[in-house]
């Protein structure tokens, strides 16, 4: 909840109750000892590249007199970028966020996405919802039955590999054929 819905919650609240002490805490419908629950932006960088943006409000300033930053009040953005995430930072993340990181991750190097999705039984039972938003974000194309609400990912990219594999046998041997490398002929043979 953002923290202006907090206080606008807790306004209305002390003037059903008509509990407020003071015309100050009446007009701002706050009291003294309120308190609201922290909001944490985070910004999810849905790409396998490094991050070289701002990561604070003064570095996306452009102010030649840096006195003035003084009087500019700064702000970390919170960015979680895939490529910074350690392996062993994928374990503490309990949900299947944790998956679609990774992949992202390694979204560009194949052989090692194969190898960390074989290394982790999760890609195996993957929910549908993370698989489509793996394919959304780094444009896979993975197929998968639709109708599933578990997806196995291994069993995805290798088909994804395979395909890719086969197109591309088939693209040499068209270029083969038009430079006139093959030649196909037809032969008869006859018995007697």
């Amino acid at each position: 909840m953002k923290q202006s819905s907090q206080v606008e919650e807790i306004a209305a609240s002390h003037r059903k109750n008509k509990n407020v002490n003071s015309s100050d805490e009446f007009l701002s419908g706050f009291k003294k000892d309120d308190k609201l629950h922290p909001v944490i932006t985070l910004v999810i960088f849905w790409s396998p590249d490094k991050w070289d943006g701002p990561r604070t409000l003064h570095d996306m300033l452009d102010i030649s007199d840096t006195e003035y930053l003084a009087y500019v009040s700064d702000y970390k953005l919170n960015i979680v970028a895939p490529e910074e995430i350690e392996n062993d930072d994928f374990g503490k993340l309990h949900t299947s966020l944790s998956e679609v990181l990774q992949y992202v991750k390694y979204s560009k190097n194949i052989s090692i996405l194969e190898e960390v999705m074989n290394q982790n039984e999760r890609f195996r039972h993957l929910d549908r919802k993370s698989a489509e938003l793996i394919n959304v974000v780094t444009n896979s194309n993975l197929k998968y039955d639709e109708g599933n609400e578990v997806v196995d990912m291994c069993k995805a990219i290798n088909d994804l590999v395979e395909n890719s594999k086969n197109e591309a046998r088939e693209e040499m041997a068209k270029e083969l054929i038009s430079d006139g490398a093959y030649s196909f002929g037809v032969y008869l043979y006859f018995h007697t």
